[in-house]
């Protein structure tokens, strides 16, 4: 999920991925993750530019790829290579911002992109003929969360904001999950400006929507995609533990049926 920078103190709650509160924490901001949704199938895949000979992850090798280290998109290159067995050294890491990525591709200052499941029909159907193609992996970016500036929770009436927000949060993406037809004819179709075929191919990969009692395995993913940033020399090595506030921890689970748990 992509992020846009903000006004300091402009934001009281925020829906980000996993990787911006590691960041956050790298530059000093106090702020920490107040609900949790787990994401199990990938939300993003490998584009390439047109011309291109690429066709797996291994020939990403000796490549220009789009790279933003505090977004989504950044985290799921990394632990992509990583699986592949291919070192920092091995590529070039283009830093863009993820707004950027298709005007890179486009142009061909990046050999690979990685784009959301939304913006990948439009670009095939604009490039497929002149040899652009995708690259799928099993990389998820296993967090969808919100967080929140200490300072916002140390304000009792807006910590509880916050509580009482969270199970609406929850529930609006079951909804969302459970009524595909009118998602994709509002949101993709009215606002997006996808074709009702388009918009069918991504809701056909939508995640189902999971929020987990416990947040154990998402602490593990959190430090292990801090490792991962810290092994690039992105940020320090740091214990992601304090990032999370457990006085949280089940509400959103609490707020959706037992299906959507698990």
């Amino acid at each position: 999920m992509s992020s846009t920078p903000s006004a300091p103190r402009s934001l009281d709650l925020a829906n980000n991925a996993g990787i911006p509160p590691i960041q956050a924490q790298f530059q000093g901001l106090a702020a920490k993750i107040v609900a949790i949704g787990l994401t199990r199938r990938p939300n993003y895949l490998f584009a390439t530019r047109p011309g291109s000979d690429i066709r797996t992850v291994a020939d990403f090798k000796g490549r220009r790829l789009a790279f933003s280290q505090g977004q989504a998109q950044g985290v799921v290159l990394l632990r992509a290579l990583k699986q592949a067995g291919l070192a920092y050294g091995e590529v070039t890491l283009v830093p863009l911002t993820s707004n950027q990525f298709l005007t890179a591709l486009q142009s061909g200052q990046v050999d690979v992109a990685p784009l959301a499941n939304s913006q990948a029909p439009a670009y095939l159907q604009q490039y497929a003929a002149k040899g652009a193609r995708t690259v799928t992996t099993d990389v998820v970016d296993l967090l969808n969360l919100l967080w929140a500036p200490q300072s916002v929770l140390n304000d009792p009436a807006k910590a509880a904001a916050i509580a009482a927000y969270i199970p609406r949060w929850a529930r609006g993406q079951v909804w969302q999950y459970e009524h595909p037809a009118e998602w994709n004819e509002e949101f993709y179709v009215k606002t997006q400006n996808l074709s009702p075929a388009q918009a069918r191919s991504i809701t056909a990969l939508a995640n189902k929507p999971l929020f987990p009692p416990s947040w154990d395995e998402a602490v593990r993913w959190e430090q292990e995609t801090a490792d991962l940033l810290a092994e690039g020399g992105f940020v320090r090595h740091t214990d992601v533990t304090a990032l999370f506030d457990h006085r949280f921890e089940t509400i959103a689970a609490r707020a959706v049926p037992e299906e959507y748990r698990r």
